[in-house]
């Protein structure tokens, strides 16, 4: 049975956990206009005429209604994400090949498999993996799986999942978001008690942050904020919008803007080793490549093959 709910940042460099560490006029107007009407009239007058206006307000925007709360949060959501609906088309797959400085290390993948139901929400079921190739895991052997179950009405994480095997080491994590009481529930194993632990309003995930990234209409020189939840603690997280650029991988060359997650979190992954992210330029931000120099060597992974999308043309 591995061992549960260990806090580990994963070393194939791919998945790590800098994604945590690692995403409001008219009525002031008409006050405008009805206040400077009113400074120009004698008290009676105004008094008047203010009846008057009151009378026929209703008349020109019709009766006042309570607001939905919930109708806001998806409005405020549907501006923050514009682009849900391009980027989650279900079946896409991602093929990468990772490098560990000039040697082929490994393969890795993302996928978005499907939509499931958790808890009574639909939500995308998206697995990533990393795994060592033959020569490198002579030296060591990673066969690493993470998923992640997003509500599809918020990107918020409903379940959460880290399996790894990394070397002689094996460890699984499950992770339960109950983001209406603001609690991660860490399942216990082998007779184990869950663990609660405290959780940030509209806390992320490793994966579900990606993907809430894609989703997102960002320039370069512009700069905004997640709040994200990995091995038991809450971390702010800045994604910046560096520049766009043009890159060349085996899967074509493409039209990218580079961004950079920056978190500041004790462990391998802290702020001093670097991570940038290639996004094709358009309303699918594709991962393309990454790169992060890091104290023990630089990794970089870079896009193969796109497959399961219904609007991918191979590039040449």
């Amino acid at each position: 049975m591995p061992k549960s709910r260990t806090s580990y940042t994963s070393r194939s460099g791919f998945m790590d956990d800098r994604w945590v560490a690692a995403l409001r006029l008219g009525g002031l107007t008409l006050c405008l206009c009805l206040a400077s009407g009113a400074a120009a009239q004698t008290p009676a007058d105004a008094a008047t005429e203010a009846g008057s206006l009151v009378d026929e307000i209703p008349e020109w925007i019709g009766p006042l209604a309570p607001v939905d709360t919930a109708e806001r949060a998806a409005r405020e959501f549907a501006r923050r994400h514009p682009y849900v609906d391009d980027v989650f088309d279900l079946g896409e797959h991602l093929s990468f090949s990772v490098r560990y400085g000039p040697i082929r290390a490994g393969q890795a993948t993302m996928t978005i498999r499907g939509i499931e139901v958790i808890d009574g929400d639909s939500c995308y079921h998206v697995v990533t993996t990393a795994g060592s190739n033959d020569f490198f895991s002579t030296f060591f052997h990673v066969r690493d799986r993470v998923e992640s179950f997003m509500d599809m009405a918020t990107l918020l994480p409903r379940r959460f999942e880290k399996h790894l095997q990394e070397g002689g080491y094996a460890s699984t994590e499950i992770v339960h978001f109950d983001h209406g009481n603001q609690i991660a529930v860490y399942q216990g194993f082998a007779g184990e008690a869950d663990e609660i632990v405290e959780l940030w309003p509209s806390c992320h995930d490793i994966l579900s942050a990606f993907y809430a990234v894609r989703t997102r209409d960002f320039d370069p020189g512009e700069a905004f904020f997640l709040d994200s939840h990995t091995s038991k603690r809450n971390y702010p997280l800045k994604v910046i919008a560096h520049r766009r650029e043009r890159v060349d991988v085996p899967a074509g060359a493409f039209d990218c803007l580079v961004v950079e997650p920056v978190l500041r979190t004790p462990g391998l992954f802290k702020h001093e080793g670097e991570l940038r992210i290639w996004l094709t330029d358009d309303r699918r931000k594709i991962p393309v490549q990454m790169k992060s120099a890091l104290p023990i060597g630089s990794i970089s992974v870079v896009l193969l093959e796109v497959a399961g999308r219904t609007d991918w043309v191979p590039q040449r």
